[in-house]
């Protein structure tokens, strides 16, 4: 500088002056600085970074708003040892470009342990024209050697979360949760469960945390509860005083209403004075479904009884079991003489009749059976469980329609983790999502996948869980969680996995925020928390882990962090990460791993741009370890 006039310094600083007050007021519109290409300035993943997720979904930010057909055009991406040009990964639907963010999401999973190249041709351009500075040296061209190119390693293997039990606590008589043997069970469209429960004989209602008893409500004194059942407006129905002769005056039938029992007598239900309600069920229409002990069913609509014909030649005391289908057609099963069915909008009985065979080993022959519960899946097929084996009949074709018998060969054979758990059943459920029918037998429980035509026995494999293998009913509600009542109380099997409710979370993807910001996460199900704190990170750029604080809500569905005062810095970029191996109070597995990219900003950034201005006009790189002052580049230029 001492061989130059000093009017060139001045013209020069001025030249200077004028290029950055230029400069800033590009970059306050989302710009890059006039005169200056375009170049990457952060990237997800990072250059070599590793144990990249199989989902992952690519995020490259540049200095300037880019051109989409340029950059489109631009940009490959390929695993590594492939050529470039013909092993292009690249789904042009699947990527989005938007002011100078480009997001590819590809829409199949990456190979576990492969190394891939995002490579971007120094051809993309900004929308002023200027070329992808690829290799960050000042000058953006079309040459090969301009190019901008990252490699990364996706995870090893895919590590199974921890394997859980998938049995939640036990609640019986000794812990005082409820008292008395759990005989029939239901769930309403809260996911409440409601319990009946013989010899104290009890009505509880269990919100997932506590028990209330709802007996003491009601205005009767009641010795018996034979059976319940709630409809589609959440109204629990319950039979009542089954042993008793029916006098006029005694409630027959209670039901449940805007927290209330309402009590119906014998005369309002037209019973005879030596009918009692043993079964009861509802339809699509919320008419409620009655069979007694004395062969009869009837409808009670509202407040008037229809009705039927009696099921010809059906001895008294022969009706065990009631359901209705999805089409409201009205199944009864009897003791050793079948399935009657009044189709919908009949007024007539048809009878089902099946002869199970005996089991092998022993003389040719068939055998009566004494049907103990029914249930219909949504495509029109009914499930029976007998005391000897599961059936299920197929309606629909032929006069007795198409059987088909569940049973252990022989009685005497060993316990088999693959097949039903006893023959004579007790209880029956079915998923109506997932096509499985959970079998309750005096001998355990089983699953039966419909699709897969297997069995699992759980007698088998968890012979300790279980309270008491005599499984007297069984019930599921919509998150896929089976409920077990047995003499000795209550058992919860749950096999669905948690997941992360997004729209109850924050921040939200992408999103700009303050660096006060307190990270929310909602889980579908209640959660393990140690388990899930430790599946938590919220890392920097540089995957610097933040430390913090955490808090629960009451029902452990949502965690909160607090990162550490002044942890989270300004004009930053940070990663939320949920690992899998977060599990719900069952040890089911989070579903799929949650992650979360935010920044956070303050007065003098620009929203979405993801630069800096502060620091003499430098851009900073994410990694924080890289500052390139263009106007460093015009001063060498000049000097």
């Amino acid at each position: 500088m001492k061989d130059k006039p000093l009017y060139i310094v001045w013209v020069c600083c001025a030249v200077v002056f004028l290029v950055q007050l230029a400069g800033s007021m590009g970059l306050a519109q989302g710009a890059a600085p006039l005169g200056i290409d375009p170049f990457v300035y952060l990237s997800d993943p990072n250059k070599n970074q590793t144990d990249i997720p199989v989902s992952k979904v690519i995020t490259i930010t540049f200095t300037a708003p880019m051109d989409p057909n340029s950059t489109t055009d631009a940009f490959y991406f390929y695993a590594e040892g492939t050529d470039p040009e013909l092993d292009n990964l690249k789904e042009e639907e699947n990527m989005d470009i938007n002011n100078n963010i480009l997001v590819f999401d590809p829409s199949f999973d990456l190979q576990l342990g492969t190394t891939y190249w995002i490579k971007i041709k120094s051809t993309a351009m900004d929308e002023d024209g200027h070329h992808l500075d690829g290799d960050m040296d000042g000058t953006g061209g079309e040459a090969g050697d301009d190019d901008w190119k990252i490699r990364f390693t996706t995870e090893g293997q895919n590590t199974p979360p921890p394997e859980g039990k998938h049995w939640s606590s036990i609640y019986s008589q000794s812990q005082g949760d409820l008292l008395g043997k759990v005989s029939c069970l239901a769930v309403d469209s809260r996911d409440r469960l409601w319990i009946v429960t013989k010899d104290v004989s009890s009505i509880y209602c269990f919100d997932g945390s506590t028990f209330e008893d709802k007996t003491p409500m009601l205005p009767y004194q009641i010795s018996d509860f034979p059976c319940i059942t709630i409809d589609s407006q959440d109204r629990v129905w319950v039979g009542l005083d089954m042993n008793e002769p029916s006098e006029p005056d005694i409630p027959r039938l209670a039901k449940w209403e805007n927290d209330a029992w309402q009590t119906i007598t014998a005369q309002a239900l037209d019973l005879g004075s030596n009918s009692a309600i043993i079964k009861i069920a509802a339809d699509s229409q919320n008419d409620i479904w009655i069979a007694t002990n004395d062969g009869f069913v009837f409808e009670f609509c509202g407040d008037q009884v229809v009705n039927y014909p009696p099921i010809q030649d059906l001895p008294a005391d022969s009706i065990t079991s009631l359901t209705v289908d999805h089409e409201d057609n009205v199944w009864v099963g009897t003791t050793f003489f079948g399935v009657y069915q009044m189709a919908s909008g009949a007024n007539t009985w048809k009878e089902y009749s099946y002869a199970i065979p005996l089991a092998r080993n022993r003389s040719l022959g068939n055998v009566n059976y004494n049907i103990m519960d029914m249930s219909a899946d949504s495509d029109g097929r009914l499930w029976i469980g007998t005391s000897n084996g599961l059936l299920k009949l197929e309606p629909g074709v032929g006069l007795s329609g198409t059987w088909t018998h569940y049973a252990h060969d022989d009685d005497t054979a060993p316990m088999d983790p693959n097949s039903i758990p006893g023959n004579f059943v007790t209880a029956l459920a079915v998923s109506q999502d997932s096509g499985i029918v959970w079998t309750g037998t005096t001998d355990g429980l089983g699953r039966f996948d419909v699709e897969k035509n297997t069995w699992k026995n759980f007698a088998a494999e968890d012979t300790n869980t279980l309270s008491t293998q005599r499984i007297k009913a069984v019930a599921i509600n919509s998150r896929g969680e089976v409920w077990i009542g047995t003499d000795d109380g209550l058992v919860m099997r749950d096999e669905v996995s948690p997941y992360v409710v997004a729209q109850e979370c924050y921040p939200a993807n992408h999103a700009r925020v303050d660096t006060s910001v307190k990270i929310r996460i909602t889980f579908s199900e209640p959660m393990k928390i140690e388990k899930t704190r430790s599946a938590f990170t919220l890392k920097d750029n540089n995957q610097n882990t933040i430390e913090g604080t955490f808090s629960w809500s009451s029902d452990k569905r949502t965690m909160e962090f607090t990162p550490i005062q002044s942890a989270v810095k300004t004009n930053q970029t940070y990663i939320i990460s949920m690992k899998t191996s977060a599990v719900d109070l069952a040890g089911n597995p989070l579903s799929e791993e949650y992650k979360v990219y935010f920044s956070t900003s303050n007065s003098q950034s620009v929203a979405g741009s993801g630069v800096d201005l502060s620091g003499s006009g430098c851009f900073i790189n994410a990694s924080g370890t890289q500052a390139r002052s263009w106007l460093w580049r015009i001063i060498k230029s000049v000097f």
